[in-house]
């Protein structure tokens, strides 16, 4: 039976530890699907911080981060993208690093400190739904 598995390791000198889920499993590691409501900081944010410095940034403006919407943040080169999202068992943040080019300057919708929202539906059909024009 095919597995998804997972290894983390800890500080030394504790060694490597691998978790294996079935995917015929009902119980789901990461849980990403399209119900998802995305927010968009809408100012570049330090790609150095970790999952608290995020959190803090949610609840800066007033959000909460642990109501399982997904929290995209971009770093001000635009090569850098982190999504903070909450689960049953915690925090997962997912990071991508672009290896050339990068995002578009009008992802940041205007300057300041905020977020906006948007489904993932309207992210992905724009013409029949609310789409800001920045997703071109």
């Amino acid at each position: 039976m095919p597995s998804f598995c997972v290894t983390i390791r800890n500080k030394p000198p504790f060694p490597f530890h691998r978790y294996c889920l079935p995917l015929s499993s009902k119980k789901v590691l990461f849980n990403l699907n399209e119900d998802n409501r995305i927010v968009m900081a809408q100012h570049p944010t330090d790609m150095r911080m970790g999952v608290n410095g995020m959190c803090r940034q949610v609840q800066k403006v007033g959000l909460e981060p642990s109501n399982g919407d997904v929290y995209v943040f971009v770093g001000k080169s635009r090569t850098s993208m982190k999504l903070l999202h909450c689960e049953r068992g915690g925090y997962v943040m997912y990071y991508k690093r672009l290896e050339q080019g990068r995002f578009p300057p009008r992802i940041f919708l205007r300057q300041g400190i905020g977020f906006r929202s948007m489904r993932w539906y309207e992210r992905n059909h724009p013409k029949q739904g609310n789409h800001p024009k920045y997703w071109g």
